[in-house]
């Protein structure tokens, strides 16, 4: 939740859901905010991001299909530690992909 701290939220006014299996934490509280999420070469998306304590270390919060992915084409590629997204029927540029650190 400290990542989410530092972006000015406030645990305090939410009540925590429980998620499991984010983060390898098992069952954790997850406090849930509508925030805006901006992805260079793609834009601005208003979604509602989860933020927990067992993702402090990488310092992000958790998108799942409300909002997100329900808009996104997604493509994991774990093994070459490659994603890819894409913004289904939309003018040009409408993908984008990155590689991410191991």
């Amino acid at each position: 939740m400290s990542f989410g701290l530092a972006l000015g939220l406030n645990p305090l006014t939410q009540v925590p859901t429980q998620s499991t299996g984010a983060g390898g934490a098992g069952s954790a509280p997850t406090y849930h905010f509508d925030v805006e999420l901006k992805i260079p070469d793609l834009g601005s998306f208003n979604v509602h991001a989860g933020f927990l304590e067992s993702l402090n270390p990488v310092g992000l919060g958790l998108l799942g299909h409300l909002d997100f992915l329900d808009r996104m084409k997604a493509m994991f590629d774990r093994k070459a530690l490659v994603f890819h997204l894409e913004i289904p029927d939309q003018p040009q540029p409408s993908s984008v992909s990155w590689l991410t650190q191991p």
